[in-house]
């Protein structure tokens, strides 16, 4: 109030004089008094709805934010639970690669072994051995019939 009254020049001794005389259209400083402490208490009044209302957002706010950092929690749970799942089905992959290279690789030198000991007798079309019950039986009745034939030529009057 008192910066109010004064101005610096001495002025301010007449109008706190005015005040104190009080004109009609003059609030005195009692009345003044009374609607700055009116307007200190609503502006309090409001500042501490302010203030209430800002702790209650702030609350609301926190709660959305441990919300969120629960939900972040469990989404990272689950993201490292799959990459570990991945990273062992990768291993799996790997593993089987690896062993289809090998299976293939042996399946190469059986079937290259197979031909190896096959026998082509020339002259005898594939599958004549297909009536006989083992192929040790056709080679010896194929023999004994061939054999028989070259000695029947060779022996021959």
């Amino acid at each position: 109030m008192q910066t109010d009254l004064f101005d610096g020049d001495g002025a301010s001794l007449a109008s706190s004089a005015s005040s104190v005389v009080g004109d009609d259209d003059t609030p005195t400083h009692l009345e003044e008094d009374q609607t700055g402490r009116a307007d200190m208490s609503l502006i309090l009044k409001e500042l501490r709805e302010f203030r209430k209302d800002n702790g209650q957002q702030l609350k609301e706010i926190c709660e959305e934010i441990n919300k969120t950092n629960t939900r972040i929690a469990e989404a990272e749970g689950r993201i490292e639970t799959t990459e570990a799942r991945l990273q062992v089905a990768k291993e799996a992959v790997t593993e089987l690669l690896q062993l289809q290279v090998h299976l293939d690789a042996k399946l190469t030198d059986l079937e290259g072994w197979s031909r190896r000991e096959n026998i082509r007798i020339h002259g005898v079309k594939e599958g004549a051995e297909d009536n006989s019950p083992s192929m040790g039986t056709f080679v010896e009745a194929l023999l004994r019939e061939d054999l028989n034939y070259e000695l029947r030529e060779r022996t021959a009057p």
